[in-house]
């Protein structure tokens, strides 16, 4: 599935990693994704999340918050993603095709992720006054720009 992600989408899937490894946990979670995303610079989901008022010290801030440290991950850790973060990797391939795109770029990540109402990546974002419809139509009306 990541011989279809773009460069910016493969360097979220490494940060999602070193964010999870930094709090000690195996398992990417939303969490780390949506950390990933903003902190990746060069890819359009960082910029919708800035442009709506979000900052990558903001919402580490908030996921440290809501979830604890974990003391014990290696380097050579394998990492696998939550139920929640497997779902939305694999629903970004169809935000894609949705938008027409053979690849897997940063703002399908970013689509994907807001679908999973439950998760710890929309509860930070509501944290933060940023609604899921609301990161939906900024990616939406910035494609279409």
């Amino acid at each position: 599935m990541y011989e279809r992600f773009e460069e910016a989408s493969r360097e979220v899937v490494i940060l999602a990693q070193e964010e999870a490894r930094r709090l000690g946990k195996s398992r990417i979670g939303t969490e780390f994704i949506l950390l990933a995303l903003i902190g990746q610079e060069t890819g359009l989901a960082s910029r919708i999340l800035k442009s709506l008022g979000a900052n990558v010290t903001e919402v580490r801030s908030k996921v440290e918050q809501l979830t604890a440290f974990s003391p014990g991950t290696s380097n050579n850790e394998i990492f696998r993603y939550s139920p929640t973060a497997e779902r939305a990797v694999i629903e970004s391939s169809k935000k894609a095709l949705q938008l027409k795109s053979n690849l897997i770029c940063t703002e399908h990540l970013l689509l994907a992720l807001i679908e999973e109402q439950e998760s710890v990546a929309v509860k930070v974002l509501m944290d933060l006054g940023i609604s899921p419809e609301q990161v939906r139509i900024k990616v939406y009306e910035t494609l279409n720009d």
